[in-house]
């Protein structure tokens, strides 16, 4: 027993030791990288102003506003955190085309006075304001010579939590000469919610909303777009009331500013309106554009579109949310759909390169992952140069978005208007014959399916649905009267029976959201003209006869879901096929022969898996302390 008690004490020894080298590292790591880059920002050279009117707008190149919704240090599969490597891609891709930071206040010369702004400027923006985003992007901003801004709730500053910005924080930041302020207003907060079964929720905070985002449907506002209403969509309010709470916010706000920061932020973001107003509601609108003017002198009131120029208002500006899982290349191909200009893409591994001839799109092989970027609203597709005669394995970890298509052909001809293809389509694993450029489809699995151990009715999960938002409403709020009436009616919900599939109930079917990362193991052999799939480790095709035993090329494709597919306020018309550790070679007993891979050596992922430890260390103290 001693001799245990021994062996649990070293190992805490060792675990403590590792903990504090780590914090050691981290602090001195944070300590250092001033002194490494340049610390202080040095602004783009401004052309000469011109007066305002015809003379301006000729030379008037406007300016691109992209903004990133937070940084971490490791992937971790979320949606709109992106991690701080692909973070550095995307500003290394904007300043190898000449992109070049402006200010806020270089936007509000622009509009107020004229300015003229550099060719290629980019206001470089970070909202929700976490904790870990400055600390995680600050040595990229110097590598860069860029500058950024940080947007926050003021709610949050009075109420900061270990994951969001303190009002010390920001003063640090104010005080950076590479990042200035910008307010979100008071808070995030959802209005007039319903759950994805038509059951009124009606109000939740941003920590609500977060934990019940996979039980809501779309029909929600936030807090400044409407009336409140009551589930028949009658407002709960008058409009003296509907007033009254506006501009308790916009006071709310500016307190919260002035007490932790001093000082009143220029900018604004509305959250967020995307209706040509300030708000879905007319008389709403007009009152958030009364303050909004009053209070600052520039205003993003849009999301979606990066691209301002003088033919917009100043109050009425437009930003390019970048979503995590955006190659280099698909954040440029964007800007370019936009601004029409000619921009350079990434390539990555010349070696690798070399092995494919491109038909379209653009194709970025970044160690052991192949970006494959379609065109907008269109495709992208490499073909394997090198022709594969007949058997043939190909291997994929397929990262790409759920909905889009990402696909590999095999058999195919040069142009590849014709052969057998095995992929991802929307959220379904697909077999389709591809000839003369038509694709008729041989197999199709809906990947929503679950485990028939694991499956549900729809009136199972939705009770499920009404008992997660009322635990969350439990957990979160702050009101006694509401957390009264929240366990009410989760006792209620509870006391259902909901009948199960074996007693006659429909099967429920996980909705997919157009925008949900995902991570499938494809696996296929075609051999004397059968086909094997495997996904995930399920054998879910077995000696399909298909295709051709004389071989041919074999061709990768992505393509973004059709536009009348779109699900509301999130269409993005190009998608990133991600060809994850990606080998095509000859089956077993067919030959050794490799014809392509990009997998990594033992050693490349022993590398990386220290260097994820190592981020996700310094990720640790960088959020906490």
């Amino acid at each position: 027993m001693k001799t245990m008690n021994v062996k649990r004490k070293n190992t805490w020894k060792v675990i403590r030791t590792f903990l504090q080298l780590a914090l050691v590292a981290a602090i001195a790591l944070l300590a250092v990288q001033g002194s490494v880059f340049p610390s202080k920002y040095r602004p783009a050279p401004m052309p000469s102003t011109s007066p305002l009117g015809e003379a301006a707008n000729a030379q008037d190149h406007g300016f691109i506003a992209i903004s990133y919704l937070g940084v971490e240090a490791n992937d971790t599969n979320a949606r709109v955190v992106i991690p701080q490597n692909m973070l550095k891609r995307h500003l290394q891709a904007l300043k190898d085309n000449g992109y070049v930071t402006i200010t806020m206040q270089d936007v509000a010369a622009y509009y107020e006075r004229g300015q003229q702004l550099p060719e290629k400027a980019v206001l470089l923006m970070f909202e929700d304001g976490l904790k870990s985003t400055p600390s995680l992007a600050q040595k990229l901003l110097q590598q860069m010579n860029y500058h950024a801004s940080a947007w926050v709730y003021g709610a949050n500053l009075e109420n900061p939590g270990r994951q969001y910005l303190t009002g010390a924080d920001l003063t640090a930041l104010n005080d950076n000469s590479y990042w200035d302020i910008g307010s979100s207003g008071y808070r995030l907060s959802y209005i007039n919610v319903f759950d994805r079964y038509g059951h009124y929720v009606g109000e939740l905070s941003s920590d609500e909303y977060a934990h019940t985002l996979s039980y809501l449907d779309r029909k929600y506002d936030h807090y400044l777009m409407d009336f409140l209403r009551d589930e028949d969509d009658v407002p709960l309010e008058n409009n003296v009331q509907m007033a009254q709470r506006v501009e308790e916010d916009y006071r709310m706000m500016q307190e919260a500013f002035r007490e932790k920061l001093g000082f009143m932020p220029s900018a604004h973001s509305l959250m967020h309106a995307n209706t040509g107003r300030f708000g879905t509601h007319e008389l709403v609108s007009a009152e958030n554009e009364r303050w909004i003017k009053d209070i600052f002198q520039i205003n993003f009131n849009r999301e979606g579109y990066a691209r301002n120029d003088r033919g917009v208002s100043a109050f009425d500006l437009t930003r390019m949310q970048p979503y995590a899982d955006w190659s280099p290349n698909h954040l440029l191909m964007r800007i370019q759909a936009e601004t029409g200009e000619p921009l350079v893409f990434a390539k990555g591994s010349s070696r690798q390169a070399e092995a494919f001839t491109t038909l379209a799109g653009q194709a970025d092989f970044h160690g052991n992952t192949l970006y494959l970027t379609s065109n907008e609203q269109g495709l992208g597709a490499i073909r394997l140069s090198e022709f594969v005669p007949g058997a043939v394995q190909v291997t994929a970890q397929l990262k790409g978005n759920a909905y889009g298509s990402q696909m590999v052909f095999i058999g195919a001809d040069e142009r590849g208007s014709n052969g057998l293809g095995i992929g991802i389509v929307n959220n379904h694993l697909v077999v389709t014959q591809k000839t003369g450029g038509q694709d008729t489809e041989l197999f199709s699995y809906n990947l929503a399916q679950v485990n028939p151990a694991e499956t549900l009715s729809t009136q199972q999960d939705e009770q499920r649905v009404v008992v997660g938002i009322q635990d969350a409403i439990i957990q979160y709020s702050g009101n006694a009267e509401r957390v009264q009436q929240a366990r009410q009616r989760r006792e209620e919900a509870l006391a259902q029976n909901p009948v199960t599939v074996a007693q006659g109930g429909e099967t429920y079917v996980a909705p997919v959201d157009q925008l949900q990362r995902a991570s499938r193991q494809l696996s296929f052999t075609f051999q004397n003209g059968l086909l094997d799939v495997t996904l995930d480790g399920q054998h879910l095709v077995k000696a399909l006869r298909a295709g051709n035993e004389r071989g041919g090329y074999v061709l990768l494709e992505s393509r973004p879901i059709a536009p009348e597919d779109n699900q509301r306020n999130v269409y993005d018309p190009i998608y990133d096929g991600v060809f994850h550790n990606l080998s095509v070679k000859a089956p077993q007993g067919s030959g050794s022969r490799v014809y392509f891979s990009n997998e990594g050596s033992v050693l490349d992922k022993a590398v990386n898996g220290v260097s994820d430890a190592w981020n996700s260390i310094v990720n640790w103290f960088l959020t906490n302390l």
